[in-house]
């Protein structure tokens, strides 16, 4: 009996593991990415440019702000939309002048930082339309 149990556990926590990371569930749709390779390069060069003087290079290693990287930002978003998180990003950063880039740098800007997190690049740039933002549900 414990050998069946300790099997269930070790498969459950596999599955948990090899989905992390390996992509993102829409609500009602299946598990797909939702930036590509080159927003996330746009997005890195956009990020040095604009966020790394708060956020640091390491996007949890800067004097100004939280760590936008690891445990503390997932643990924030887990759960919530990508609309969310688009829509919370553009109304207040960079701080010194929120809501000043153009909609597709803010998109570029998170999937750097998503792709900094863990998930996964696809084929398709990230969309700017916060009713397609909405329908995915970040991972973590």
């Amino acid at each position: 009996m414990k050998l069946y149990l300790g099997l269930g556990v070790l498969a459950a926590v596999g599955i948990v593991v090899f989905s992390a990371g390996h992509g993102v569930e829409a609500k009602g749709e299946a598990a797909t990415t939702f930036f590509s390779a080159d927003q996330v390069k746009r997005g890195e060069d956009e990020y040095i440019t604009n966020c790394v003087m708060c956020h640091g290079y390491n996007l949890n290693d800067g004097e100004f702000a939280p760590p936008i990287k690891g445990s503390f930002f997932q643990n924030m978003w887990v759960g919530k939309s990508l609309g969310e998180l688009y829509t919370k990003t553009v109304m207040t950063m960079p701080q010194s002048n929120p809501g000043s880039l153009d909609p597709g740098t803010y998109a570029d800007v998170l999937a750097y930082i998503l792709q900094q997190n863990g998930i996964e690049a696809g084929k398709d740039d990230m969309p700017t339309d916060t009713d397609k933002l909405d329908k995915i549900q970040l991972p973590w």
